[in-house]
């Protein structure tokens, strides 16, 4: 997997959260458990539930899988 500062960033910020120093960097379990966390919350989702903002909408769900390095999935 490539690197991605942004996915890197969501890790980083979930650790801080729960009090997790990360100062060994990230792992490829770290990416890879945050990726299948984020696949899986938006797991389903498409326009059925946008109300009329189908394009808005499904543009931001890609947008969140890019982000995460999952935009090949759905």
């Amino acid at each position: 997997m490539t690197d991605n500062t942004t996915l890197d960033a969501a890790i980083d910020a979930a650790c801080k959260e729960v009090n997790i120093g990360r100062a060994d960097g990230f792992q490829e379990f770290d990416r890879t458990y945050a990726r299948a966390l984020i696949a899986k919350l938006i797991e389903g989702m498409d326009s059925e539930y946008a109300f009329g903002f189908e394009e808005g909408f499904n543009a931001a769900l890609t947008e969140i899988r890019r982000r995460a390095g999952i935009e090949g999935e759905k």
